[in-house]
């Protein structure tokens, strides 16, 4: 049973370096963060899924990013909302 609980530990380390993060800073203190999945990638753009409530506080000029884990540090890409569904969280 102890290979199986390593087995599992790995990959839950080795999933979170491939989840992004999604960071909406409402002000110079507080920032709204949650995680999401990759939907589809080429090139230099990404379309990421995340709950509707990581972005809910989200105005037009609240700046959104998306972040991930790359081998020497994080990855920052400014993001913005392409569709939202307060009825589906």
């Amino acid at each position: 049973m102890a290979l199986a609980t390593h087995a599992m530990a790995f990959d839950v380390e080795k999933a979170k370096q491939s989840v992004p993060r999604i960071v909406l800073l409402i002000d110079s203190t507080h920032a709204e963060t949650g995680s999401g999945f990759v939907v589809h990638a080429e090139d230099d753009y990404c379309i990421v899924a995340t709950n509707y409530h990581v972005v809910q506080k989200r105005t037009d000029d609240t700046p959104l990013y998306v972040l991930r884990k790359v081998p020497d540090g994080v990855d920052s890409h400014k993001a913005e909302v392409i569709l939202q569904d307060d009825q589906r969280d």
